[in-house]
């Protein structure tokens, strides 16, 4: 489903709701009767995708903005008939509407899954990332890439190899965001057993803007790490990391512009439940805001989430996003950032600074600041600071 707010687009598989928070919760529990009201819509649902014959499948959507032409790149990836499945992308504009027809990424054989995508502004161009079944039966995946130019008719990189760990390693889940300081992309990934699919580590390589990886390196092997997500900070000129330890724990890590650990593994979040699927965002100047899943009962889960300061340290206690019902478990969360004329998730420009349609560069107040969530919205100012 997509839906749109302000100038910013949010595709998501899940209901997404606005959730003021009455109270700072500091525990597992709900303010009774609280239901999230509906996001106004600034139009109705937009088919990004069309139709195929034979018909396919859709799944796990991405998307990334071009404030440079003032649109929108969405990728995700088809499953057809026979269990082909590929990725395919499509330029969408501010107002919903498509700007051209969707496009393969690549021509490659192979399965091609769960693509992630970040806009470089500096080369005005895009990383495209996915998942790619190198043993031909689904057994072992690894992470492959491409770079593609704003307008990707007939344009771009060829197709490389970022994250290749030998046996026992199967990579899943990547991320990508830019770093616009050194312009240059952080790519993550969550490595499993290959035989057992239990978790074992989470991977990272910084690729430059001309495609070229440096040596991959492991951001944590503590406690089967899964489930990761990442944020680039202009101002800071760092990543933020998170992720899952152990099933009942959020954990994150603040990392270089180069991939260096700046903080190792901290706790973000402890339940003595299930956590999945954190997601993280930033205002780009002094805060971030993590969004995971909790299990509040054996058949109820809610979406909740927290701010933390640039050192990774929590502002407020946690707070319930959406609950009752609102939240379906296994559906990945995203959430970005809402300044003043809405900008999403991975798109840093210059620190402390953005600049809105038709405006020059101009200070965010902390008012004007809110998030969206795949599963709600909230405001800094519904939780005390």
């Amino acid at each position: 489903m997509l839906i749109r707010r302000m100038s910013f687009m949010i595709l998501a598989t899940s209901t997404v709701v606005l959730a003021p928070i009455v109270a700072a919760h500091a525990g597992p529990w709900r303010t009774p009767g609280m239901q999230p009201a509906a996001i106004p819509r600034l139009g109705p649902e937009v088919q990004i995708s069309v139709p195929q014959y034979p018909e396919c499948q859709r799944y796990r959507a991405d998307v990334a903005f071009n404030w440079s032409h003032d649109e929108y790149m969405v990728v995700w990836h088809q499953t057809w008939d026979d269990g082909t499945r590929q990725v395919y992308a499509r330029r969408m504009s501010t107002s919903g509407q498509p700007v051209a027809a969707p496009f393969r990424v690549t021509t490659m054989s192979g399965n091609e899954v769960h693509p992630a995508v970040a806009y470089n502004a500096s080369n005005d161009e895009y990383l495209l990332v996915w998942m790619y079944d190198v043993s031909g039966d689904g057994t072992r995946y690894d992470i492959r890439g491409r770079i593609i130019p704003w307008n990707p008719a007939g344009g771009g990189s060829d197709v490389f190899v970022i994250g290749n760990w030998v046996h026992p390693y199967d990579m899943w889940n990547p991320s990508v965001a830019w770093g616009a300081v050194h312009n240059a992309y952080l790519v993550t990934w969550d490595a499993y057993d290959a035989a057992t699919r239990q978790p074992l580590r989470l991977g990272s390589r910084v690729v430059s803007a001309d495609g070229a990886p440096d040596p991959s390196a492991t951001i944590t092997s503590a406690d089967s790490p899964h489930h990761s997500d990442l944020i680039y900070n202009a101002a800071r000129d760092e990543f933020l990391v998170v992720w899952v330890r152990s099933l009942t724990n959020i954990y994150g890590a603040r990392l270089n512009w180069d991939g260096t650990v700046a903080r190792s593994d901290f706790a973000i979040h402890s339940a003595s439940t299930t956590q999945q699927y954190p997601a993280v965002t930033t205002n780009e100047q002094n805060r971030y805001m993590v969004a995971w899943e909790h299990q509040y009962s054996a058949t109820d889960w809610d979406v909740l989430g927290i701010e933390l300061n640039v050192d990774g340290d929590q502002v407020a206690p946690f707070f319930v996003i959406a609950s009752t019902g609102d939240a379906r478990p296994g559906r990945r969360r995203d959430v970005l950032e809402q300044p003043g004329a809405g900008r999403g998730r991975r798109h840093p420009r210059l620190p402390h600074r953005v600049r809105g349609p038709g405006r020059g560069p101009h200070q965010v107040p902390a008012h004007l600041r809110a998030y969206v969530v795949a599963g709600g919205c909230v405001s800094p100012a519904h939780h005390p600071k």
